[in-house]
């Protein structure tokens, strides 16, 4: 089930990361290992209050491989040791669905949000370079995961996309 896309307002929030280069085939298979690391890492550093995890895709190459970060929100910005990013979310306007299902419909979710977005003339922010299409924050936040059950249908994934800054909400 797909919510309709709704404005929203984004607060600036700390993340601990790990970046990586991929193609979708490889996609899930790294999301687990990568995202393991980063709870271990948090675990390390004795942070137990992280937020939920997410997906944010930097770069989507013409070759099909994309530049995505697998991390979780943290409650403050923590250190962070090679190879892993700590950074911060910036905060502003976003244009966001839900999907409630599995993973694999989450490419056809993605096109959907982007389509509306250009028929309702607030496109997200993003470049085109040889390289590929870069978008200012296009992220895949996870509020019920496999982590948290086993059955596809009780997953939520919110998808948003960053809308320039100074877009009315």
């Amino acid at each position: 089930m797909l919510t309709l896309p709704e404005r929203v307002r984004f607060k600036k929030q700390p993340y601990l990361s790990l970046r990586s280069r991929l193609n979708a085939r490889q996609l899930m298979t790294q999301a687990q290992v990568f995202l393991g690391e980063v709870r271990a890492e948090l675990s390390r550093q004795q942070v137990t209050d992280y937020g939920r995890a997410f997906f944010r895709y930097n770069l989507f190459a013409p070759n099909g491989e994309m530049e995505i970060e697998f991390g979780y929100f943290t409650p403050r910005l923590v250190t962070a040791k090679t190879p892993f990013r700590a950074a911060s979310l910036s905060g502003g306007p976003f244009m966001t669905v839900y999907w409630h299902g599995h993973y694999d419909k989450l490419r056809e979710v993605h096109a959907m949000l982007r389509g509306w977005m250009g028929v309702m003339n607030c496109p997200p922010v993003q470049s085109a370079s040889a390289d590929g299409v870069a978008f200012a924050c296009c992220l895949n936040i996870f509020h019920r995961s496999m982590l948290h059950d086993p059955d596809p249908a009780n997953w939520i994934t919110q998808v948003a996309y960053a809308l320039p800054p100074g877009s009315t909400i």
